[in-house]
């Protein structure tokens, strides 16, 4: 599944019970991703007053909810439609996604009952780009709040294409994907494009927007590959270190 609504086919599919959403959009809170930017003098000029804004949004939301993640996600593990089975999903994320606001991949994770991979970040993962030496600031207390860990629990046969890997997870799951941006902002904006000199090869070959870098990374694939083979499970291809997305 490619698509922010991959979350509501994958409630109603009655023949797969193994699903990967690499665009995980419970969500899609348009006003946060830097698409809906050419959109934004429009409803800015129909909308003047800024306290209709919001409300506007929010009513539009209640259509939206329909045809997105968000009004089935309690349907995909559990509490399944009728003739449904209940599914395991991988969710792959990009960390500061310009598109698709993380968060809301949070949400489902949460929904869902996924586990994530951690670390999910390293402020220091690109800071040998950083002439200033500094890591990239990341001001959650508690990042990925009431999101278990992955326990650890190594395959019990080595996978060639995962060295090192720390688990091997029966169960849905949540993996971020750092392209070396700097953390969302938690305001109703998109993430900020210029002065960060940690970015990546991959996230600067697409205007700095980590958005297409995670599938871009020759182990995500092979990640999916296995959770959807037969019998399949999420395997740790990220040695236990935080996922990075590097290559263009």
């Amino acid at each position: 599944m490619l698509f922010p609504s991959g979350g509501r086919v994958a409630a109603a599919l009655a023949f797969f019970t193994f699903l990967v959403l690499w665009l995980p959009a419970p969500a899609a809170r348009a006003i946060t991703s830097v698409d809906f930017d050419q959109f934004l003098f429009i409803f800015r000029f129909t909308y003047p007053d800024p306290a209709e804004r919001p409300l506007t949004i929010s009513l539009a939301q209640m259509l939206w909810n329909r045809g997105e993640a968000s009004g089935h996600a309690n349907h995909l593990t559990a509490d399944t439609y009728a003739d449904t089975p209940p599914k395991k999903i991988l969710l792959h994320v990009a960390f500061a996604d310009f598109q698709v606001a993380d968060v809301t991949a949070e949400v489902e994770a949460r929904s869902i009952g996924a586990s994530i991979h951690r670390p999910g970040f390293d402020p220091a993962a690109y800071i040998a780009q950083n002439p200033a030496s500094e890591p990239r600031p990341f001001f959650q207390v508690n990042p990925y709040y009431g999101i278990p860990a992955i326990p650890t629990s190594p395959p019990a046969v080595p996978i060639p294409d995962a060295p090192g890997a720390t688990y091997d997870w029966d169960g849905s799951a949540l993996v971020i994907w750092d392209s070396g941006n700097l953390q969302a902002p938690i305001t109703n904006v998109p993430p900020p494009r210029p002065g960060n000199p940690e970015l990546s090869a991959c996230a600067l070959d697409h205007r700095e927007d980590p958005h297409e870098c995670p599938r871009r990374q020759p182990s995500a694939p092979v990640q999916k590959s296995h959770f959807l083979s037969t019998g399949g499970s999420v395997v740790d291809v990220c040695a236990g270190q935080t996922c990075l997305a590097p290559l263009p």
